[in-house]
């Protein structure tokens, strides 16, 4: 539970989630609110491929993180 509240915490400050389907999932829809692994992906390639994509694509982020905050909103 409380990986999910960081999870939360970074979407109420609008910073880009990165989450597995089974982590937070429900709530981080990918390419619109944040990037969405697949379930249980451990492969540190794919987070770190994950990562460096938010990174080079910093006006997607921005905007990512500002839907991230209007999903966290509307889900509570």
């Amino acid at each position: 539970m409380i990986l999910l509240l960081d999870i939360f915490e970074a979407m109420a400050h609008a910073i880009l989630p990165i989450v597995t389907a089974m982590g937070a999932g429900a709530i981080v829809y990918d390419t619109i609110s944040g990037i969405v692994l697949p379930d249980m992906d451990m492969n540190i390639d794919a987070w770190a491929a994950a990562n460096n994509r938010s990174c080079r694509q910093s006006a997607k982020k921005s905007l990512a993180g500002e839907r991230a905050r209007a999903c966290l909103h509307e889900f509570f």
